[in-house]
């Protein structure tokens, strides 16, 4: 009986354990769940954008991978303008001579593929180190998922970029995230010592960090309360800022920030303008930049709301109101410094957590997990669908026309705006020198102002030519500019165009490409056949072609010489030049519109339906000129007219003083047709009050349909 007693005991104890565990693993099943989403969420992450080109709207990444070739080629870190031919030789600190040896040699043996990998994996870090501040060491939460992806996405547009910066943003995360839980302070001296080499000018951004926490641990000590620290640990503190020595530069790099305390960099890059207060009240969901920007704005209202919460709770703490503060003084002395103002918040969005009690509802499970996972992959998916050239879009990029430059004679001069210079100094030198780019670390306000007004201001233009005698000139397609130059270029022939410009040469220069005959029409970018005889449309073309098939990435002058053909009626050349734009730019609607254009002029109407089709869903389809009528005609051939009428409408606006009297005919027939009578009435009005009297065929076939209308709508009303 003893027997049977204990052993049913056992029994007992052994259920009551079963039963236990399997609650215990219950309980954890929503955390583990979401902690799996998180490292999901994030790989997948970093697998989109590893397959999202590089967006390259500035050319920074160019200076950097010249600043590295450099640094190896001469075994000295940079610190000249070596690849510009200004006088006098400019001298800076370079402050990021670390950064720009690691992405060259990156680039070097992986190519762009290397850097967009380096951007995502740094980024996607970035992310997760969010997500373990805001965190925190509490369970999992719904509103951790939304502050985590709002920090995540608000810090996007500038963290997926290959600049310095994101560095020093890796740097500010990992402060705040051995502050916030107390631990790895051994990695200070490292950070310091990496941003003093990687983004040395960004230094005070880390002092702010380093100081706010200093305060807290002041006031614990002034109350006679424990420093949340160990000495050793407050040691490693204390003399982590003097690892900012541990540079080339040692102490000059202090006053660095400080130097161009009376620079005019506000009023020529619009990123460093300041931020108004009523910036931060501006709020747009679509499309997706500005959502994105929305983001960042809601965060930093957040962040406010929280902190005078915090006042209300009484949990408020000295570095947070500083780090707040120095944060909204950052933005309002830039525009650039929002995203900085993501990292210094989060703090007082973790303690805002803390404030908060939070119970685990199972069923909130899937709401978390589409927060984490599908928001962010969603967005990244986006801009992976607009990302079309992998790894990198060349359509922002002076390509071809570099390519020209570089094969003239050796030692030639290259003056060029300086938006997309940088380009060309990576890619000319050593053989050519051009004047400068827009690192203005290294160039100073009147250098910009010359650079950016030379092609703006003829005075400018002549006043450079006579004190260096530059031997190319990188002129922008305008057409005005052009004439008002014409005494100043007299030294100088045009003798090959791109997207970006028309290049011309001194005329000492030697080069097998002739003096561009027809500027007007490159300039314009179009083609008025009336204008030509027939000895000038064969001239035209073979310039044009000459110049397409120079390099057939060229976009404006494959588009050009296919309106050449278009205007001269030659649809068999038109296709070639349709199929050489939809391969290279299939993101484009140009290469597809012309092949619609030629088709059309075939008679082959499904054919070109299918391609204007196409074309209304690339960029470019806003022109209305290049959509034109043709698609409307072919529709209306097809007695499609329903989306006859449609595509009318979205390729013109018959209110428009550009409109010609000829559409408003179509817009009357069309609409007829498509049985919008009520439209029909009033565009007839207006098409008669256009056409002018000669034209008797279009006037007659609208005073015709008037009167039909008249009937319809008199029997109708009986």
């Amino acid at each position: 009986m003893l027997k049977k007693t204990i052993m049913n005991q056992m029994n007992k104890k052994f259920y009551q354990k079963m039963i236990d565990d399997l609650s215990l693993k219950v309980d954890r099943f929503p955390e583990q769940t979401m902690n799996f989403s998180v490292i999901a969420s994030f790989f997948l992450s970093f697998i989109l954008l590893s397959l999202t080109a590089l967006d390259l709207v500035d050319s920074d990444l160019w200076f950097h991978l010249n600043q590295g070739r450099e640094l190896f080629a001469t075994g000295t870190i940079p610190s000249t303008s070596f690849f510009s031919y200004i006088e006098p030789v400019r001298h800076w600190i370079n402050y990021s001579w670390l950064f720009q040896a690691i992405v060259y040699q990156i680039f070097l043996h992986t190519g762009y593929v290397g850097l967009i990998v380096f951007r995502s994996l740094i980024y996607v870090f970035i992310g997760y180190l969010f997500y373990l501040i805001i965190l925190k060491n509490r369970p999992y939460n719904f509103l951790a998922a939304i502050l985590t992806v709002f920090c995540f996405i608000g810090v996007m547009p500038r963290s997926i970029v290959v600049r310095p910066h994101i560095f020093t943003y890796l740097n500010l995360l990992l402060l705040l995230f051995a502050f916030e839980r107390k631990k790895f302070f051994w990695l200070f001296p490292i950070v310091f010592t990496l941003e003093a080499n990687l983004h040395g000018i960004a230094y005070p951004l880390l002092l702010l960090i380093w100081g706010s926490y200093l305060m807290d641990y002041y006031v614990c000590y002034k109350r006679c309360k424990p420093i949340p620290v160990s000495k050793k640990d407050l040691a490693v503190i204390l003399i982590s800022p003097l690892f900012l020595l541990f540079s080339p530069y040692w102490y000059h790099l202090f006053a660095l920030p400080f130097d161009n305390a009376v620079s005019f960099v506000s009023y020529y890059i619009v990123e460093m303008n300041p931020t108004s207060f009523l910036q931060l009240f501006v709020f747009r969901f679509w499309p997706l930049p500005y959502l994105v920007y929305t983001i960042k704005i809601i965060v930093i209202l957040l962040a406010f709301l929280f902190l005078i919460y915090s006042f209300y709770k009484k949990t408020f703490k000295i570095s947070y109101i500083v780090l707040f503060v120095g944060s909204i003084f950052l933005l309002s002395k830039s525009k650039r410094f929002i995203y900085d103002c993501i990292f210094f918040i989060v703090p007082i969005l973790s303690m805002f957590l803390s404030n908060m009690k939070f119970v685990h509802k199972k069923k909130y499970i899937f709401v978390n997990i589409a927060i984490m996972f599908f928001v962010p992959l969603s967005v990244f998916t986006y801009y992976l669908y607009h990302s079309v050239h992998y790894p990198l879009s060349f359509m922002n990029v002076p390509q071809v026309g570099t390519k020209f430059i570089y094969q003239l004679p050796k030692d030639q001069t290259v003056l060029m705006s300086p938006a997309k210079a940088g380009y060309l100094a990576w890619t000319l030198f050593p053989k050519h020198k051009i004047f400068m780019d827009l690192e203005l670390a290294l160039f100073d306000d009147v250098d910009a102002f010359e650079a950016m007004y030379v092609f703006h201001n003829p005075v400018v233009l002549q006043h450079h030519i006579n004190k260096y005698h530059a031997s190319v000139l990188y002129v922008p397609l305008n057409k005005q500019m052009l004439s008002d130059y014409s005494v100043v270029f007299k030294k100088y022939k045009p003798v090959f165009f791109d997207d970006f410009g028309i290049i011309y040469v001194r005329r000492d220069v030697s080069t097998s490409f002739p003096e561009l005959a027809f500027l007007d029409t490159i300039a314009a970018q179009e083609v008025n056949k009336d204008a030509f005889t027939e000895k000038n449309k064969n001239r035209l073309i073979e310039e044009l072609k000459r110049v397409a098939d120079f390099d057939v990435s060229g976009f404006k002058a494959n588009v050009l010489l296919g309106n050449a053909y278009y205007a001269f009626e030659q649809p068999q050349n038109m296709l070639e030049v349709a199929d050489r734009l939809i391969n290279g730019f299939p993101d484009q609607a140009a290469g597809f519109i012309l092949k619609a254009q030629a088709l059309f002029m075939l008679h082959q109407l499904e054919e070109s339906v299918r391609y204007y089709k196409q074309a209304v869903t690339k960029q470019g389809a806003h022109d209305r000129r290049l959509l034109g009528k043709n698609y409307y005609i072919a529709l209306a051939t097809m007695k499609r007219f329903d989306e006859a009428y449609e595509v009318l409408n979205n390729a013109y606006n018959p209110f428009m003083k550009e409109t010609p009297p000829d559409i408003l005919y179509e817009f009357a027939v069309g609409a007829v047709n498509a049985r919008e009578y009520e439209a029909a009435v009033t565009f007839i009005q207006m098409a008669l009050l256009s056409l002018p009297d000669f034209d008797l065929k279009r006037r007659n076939e609208l005073l015709r349909l008037q009167r039909e209308l008249n009937a319809f709508f008199s029997k109708k009303n009986t």
